[in-house]
């Protein structure tokens, strides 16, 4: 009863027989009995939130896309970008891995870049957020040995191919991703390839399974962009597959209009819309930030004013929100920002450009490493 001891209680009701008290004396021991017991349970309860009560949010999981500054094969500068994710507190390191460029024969398997990344991980005990580059924007992104073009989603040999390339993998990663991305960009996939959406489902809710017995501690999803979401209409396909996967992860950029970049509360405004329609779910923002350059009509102390709105924002976020990237680290030099705005935007020239664009001045570190003045006030801000 309440978490009283059964001989505690059995001594209780001994002392307190009728019998052996005078009306008065019952009175007060049955008061003093009843102002015991609730006490005594309360006491003996570990947990007093109820089973409805969903008690606080898990700490927020904070990561950035590294951008060594220099090319994406040869990464003189990998080793400053991940001391910088330590220095500034990230517990995460994002980048991509490209099935294709990795395995580009039967016999021929470049892990060099991505073994880098372990290794800087590991020395400052971080994790990883690794995105699987099989599908991004719309095009497929196979090996070129097994397949001329992207083979289809019922061809026998893709779930088996790209499971054996996330297991090996996972063997290289010795023990540092944290979260694994199935592609980016699948609506818009999708929309170039109508009817394929079944197909689609099928194969993600496979190879999730496959994914989750080779990482069983890994969260899994997949990335969109938010912003094109709407001109793909692209929203179901991406529901159907939230229901295969952990999470799903948004790019939500920052998002010129006509050159400029809107004032730091509209900017925020509007990453708070893209964020609306998957608060019920659980889900990650993988690509944010302000720029600070000229080009956007912007500086650092407008781009260090964004910084602290979104910190004030992120105490009272969405409780399903797990994982908050400022992408990227270091701004981007010219090659390596065109590069990686291809990779997100094959076939979209505008966005491309513009995506090439903000990465070339959206960190909170300048191309050389040496902190803008918003760097500071993320660092101390974000809850």
């Amino acid at each position: 009863m309440l978490g009283l001891p059964a001989g505690m209680l059995g001594r209780l009701r001994g002392a307190l027989h009728p019998a052996r008290l005078s009306r008065s004396a019952r009175s007060f021991g049955w008061l003093l009995l009843l102002g015991i017991l609730p006490a005594l349970g309360l006491l003996s309860c570990d947990d007093d939130s109820g089973p409805d009560d969903p008690g606080e949010p898990e700490p927020l999981v904070y990561g950035s896309l590294v951008t060594p500054r220099s090319d994406l094969d040869v990464d003189p500068y990998l080793v400053d970008a991940y001391q910088s994710l330590g220095v500034d507190g990230y517990q995460l390191g994002h980048f991509a891995v490209s099935w294709s460029a990795v395995e580009r024969g039967p016999a021929s398997h470049d892990w060099t870049r991505f073994e880098r990344h372990v290794e800087q991980a590991r020395r400052r005990s971080m994790g990883l957020s690794v995105v699987v580059e099989f599908v991004h924007g719309a095009e497929g992104d196979v090996p070129a040995w097994r397949w001329p073009e992207f083979p289809g989603w019922e061809d026998p040999d893709l779930l088996p191919a790209l499971a054996g390339f996330i297991r090996e993998m996972t063997r290289r990663s010795r023990g540092t991703i944290r979260y694994l991305w199935l592609g980016e960009g699948i609506d818009r996939f999708a929309a170039r390839y109508p009817g394929d959406e079944p197909h689609i489902v099928q194969f993600y809710e496979s190879l999730a399974d496959s994914a989750r017995a080779i990482l069983p501690e890994t969260r899994i999803g997949t990335m969109i962009t938010p912003a094109t979401l709407d001109a793909t209409g692209g929203e179901p396909l991406v529901r159907d597959l939230l229901d295969r996967l952990d999470l799903i992860g948004l790019a939500i950029p920052a998002e010129p209009t006509a050159g400029a970049i809107p004032p730091p509360d509209v900017a925020l405004g509007v990453l708070r819309l893209r964020i609306a329609a998957w608060e019920g779910s659980p889900f990650a923002v993988i690509d944010a930030g302000y720029p600070s350059g000229e080009d956007f009509a912007s500086s650092p102390a407008i781009q260090s004013a964004f910084a602290s709105t979104l910190a004030a924002w992120l105490r009272t976020r969405p409780a399903t929100l797990e994982l908050f990237c400022w992408s990227p680290i270091h701004d981007a030099g010219p090659a390596l920002a065109d590069s990686l705005a291809m990779r997100r935007f094959p076939l979209e020239d505008e966005a491309r450009a513009r995506m090439s664009a903000l990465l070339r001045s959206s960190a909170l570190r300048r191309l050389d490493g040496s902190p803008k003045v918003g760097r500071q006030v993320w660092v101390e801000e974000r809850p």
